[in-house]
């Protein structure tokens, strides 16, 4: 019999290492696979198979938001999010998906609190108007796309049952339903079907050629296991070529980060050709202004729009080099764009909740609703009193006003 010390050699040759790295990395990515997916269905293993199946059908990722199960992906290249819920105080299926809307638009079973709007619509069916109480606060465009036989029908077929709501607001459908479906692949694909009949519809308004409809980009399912064979296979490769080759140090220059979020960047439309702005591109006064209220002025900025103490998305200022004059200002929350403008921008800033009660609005630019969270100020000239803008959420919706003099807008509650 050899000896171990003979033997030993012949089993730390490189291709027997490369085989053994590249079997565990395989055998660690498919627990790590196993693992991820026992705790991404938690509390919803009844549905798993279904939701795959979705999530295969849509190229979605799927994560966990809380106790909440959401995917995002796309459907006939219309991004869209779905979130099922446990949650006595949630829907328990909400569909979102991106669309050419410019106007807002709500149906809701009667008896139910209206989701939106001021003025009742009726729609060209009695039978409906019975059952659900369609409002808006954009008659002219609302009975536009209430005229459209298509959009007609496929709204009465996703308003089947009490338990579902429809919202129409600025670049977004949202179906709402409060149960969450037994036979949840077929409910699903039904809705989205309707939703991508809805969105080609609006798409035939005026105005809507405007807001552009970007598939999202979202990562794998399957990346924890792609990985785990990709360092496999690595790590087989440098065990044969260090054994043939002596070492060479390699010089390689590390990529530069746009400073956009990777989860947010498969959502903003042609991300890869921005990037945030540099402090030292701001205007001075601009810089001072903000300093004066004790904050550091940045391009990238968390806020808590819903005025829960959470931080519900980010909010980019953004730069291009094809047009160095144009800034952009993205406001990304729940992998959904909520505001996208191109413009000759100076500067963003966060205005807490506690200040927006301070703001004085310029004449006409009062908004309907009070601030439930943070604001976001766009100033788009230093110079000029009116030239800055408070976008903001109140009541589930997004609002924009004019400040007298954005100058006076406490960045800092005062005390």
């Amino acid at each position: 019999m050899k000896q171990l010390s003979e033997i030993l050699p012949h089993l730390l040759a490189p291709v027997p290492v490369a085989i053994l790295v590249s079997s565990f990395a395989c055998l660690v990515g498919i627990l790590a696979r196993t693992f991820k997916d026992r705790r991404t269905f938690a509390g919803y293993k009844a549905m798993a198979t279904d939701v795959k199946k979705i999530a295969r059908s849509i190229g979605a990722e799927t994560f966990r938001n809380g106790n909440d199960l959401v995917l995002s992906g796309n459907f006939e290249k219309i991004p869209v999010t779905l979130r099922f819920s446990n949650s006595a105080t949630e829907p328990g299926l909400k569909i979102v998906c991106t669309a050419p809307v410019d106007f807002q638009l709500s149906f809701t079973p009667k008896g139910e609190a209206s989701l939106e709007g001021r003025v009742i619509v009726p729609t060209q069916s009695p039978n409906f108007n019975m059952r659900f109480t369609a409002r808006t606060d954009d008659p002219e465009h609302a009975k536009l796309f209430l005229a459209l036989a298509e959009a007609q029908h496929h709204i009465e077929r996703l308003c089947c049952s009490r338990n579902t709501f429809l919202l129409f607001s600025p670049r977004n459908i949202e179906l709402r339903e409060v149960l969450v479906p037994l036979d949840t692949y077929r409910h699903v694909s039904s809705r989205l079907r309707s939703l991508a009949v809805l969105n080609n519809e609006a798409a035939k308004l005026p105005n809507a050629s405007r807001i552009k409809v970007v598939p999202v980009k979202p990562l794998s399912s399957s990346w924890v296991l792609k990985f785990a064979l990709l360092v496999g296979a690595v790590a087989a490769v440098a065990a044969v070529l260090s054994n043939a080759a002596p070492t060479q140090v390699a010089s390689t220059q590390p990529k530069t980060s746009n400073g956009i979020l990777p989860i947010d960047q498969r959502v903003i439309p042609d991300a890869g050709n921005w990037r945030t702005v540099s402090p030292l591109e701001l205007r001075g006064q601009f810089v001072d202004w903000m300093e004066g209220f004790g904050v550091t002025p940045a391009s990238k900025i968390d806020l808590d729009a819903r005025g829960d103490g959470q931080e519900t998305g980010t909010a980019y200022l953004l730069a291009t080099e094809k047009t160095p004059e144009l800034k952009r200002v993205v406001w990304v929350a729940n992998h959904q764009v909520l505001c996208d403008v191109v413009d000759r921008i100076e500067g963003i800033a966060r205005v807490p909740r506690d200040s927006m009660p301070a703001i004085v609005w310029s004449e006409g630019s009062t908004p309907p609703e009070a601030a439930e969270g943070d604001g976001l100020l766009v100033v788009r000239d230093y110079e000029k009193r009116e030239g800055g803008t408070v976008i903001f959420f109140g009541h589930e919706r997004l609002y924009s006003a004019v400040p007298a003099d954005f100058h006076n807008v406490p960045l800092k509650p005062s005390f």
